[in-house]
């Protein structure tokens, strides 16, 4: 009897151990995915589909958490943007999906706080000083970068030392 007790006591205890571990171990963050659409989005929607985009990139960048992705449909976007987290942005084309920097800055700067990790994918980017400043881990596939300018570095992408 004292046998069966026993074994009875360390089985709830084992169950009481593996609930209170799950019940602390921190969850598994999910990735998101955020909608841009230049033309018919807007900055007040949940931005989660692309029924309820947002209108800007940079209303985007600022609802997302590092790991997210944005999707931006075809426009021209007139945005000076700052990423700071591990982030992927996926234009339509780069022929259709343009980010222009108005010649007001850098269109995109990476900054090194938390070592970010940007794609930058499908996109033009255009008329910036300069077009990116990278400072974090970048990747740029089937992108147009043209039309942009610099006093010091290359007008089209200037990655700071580390």
């Amino acid at each position: 009897m004292k046998n069966t007790q026993m074994k009875t006591r360390i089985a709830f205890m084992s169950f009481v151990l593996l609930a209170l571990f799950l019940a602390l171990a921190p969850a598994a963050s999910a990735s998101n995915t955020w909608y841009v659409d230049g033309v018919n989005g807007s900055d007040s929607n949940g931005c989660m589909s692309s029924a309820t985009a947002c209108k800007t990139i940079g209303h985007a960048i600022s609802l997302t958490s590092s790991g997210d992705t944005i999707k931006v449909a075809p426009a021209i976007y007139t945005e000076n943007l700052t990423i700071d987290r591990h982030l992927k942005i996926f234009g339509s084309a780069a022929e259709t999906t343009i980010v222009d920097g108005n010649q007001a800055g850098t269109v995109f700067t990476i900054s090194n706080s938390s070592r970010a990790v940007v794609v930058l994918s499908k996109l033009t980017i255009r008329n910036g000083s300069p077009g990116i400043w990278n400072s974090g881990t970048l990747t740029i596939n089937n992108s147009t970068i043209s039309g942009n300018s610099a006093a010091y570095y290359a007008g089209g992408s200037t990655t700071s030392a580390r």
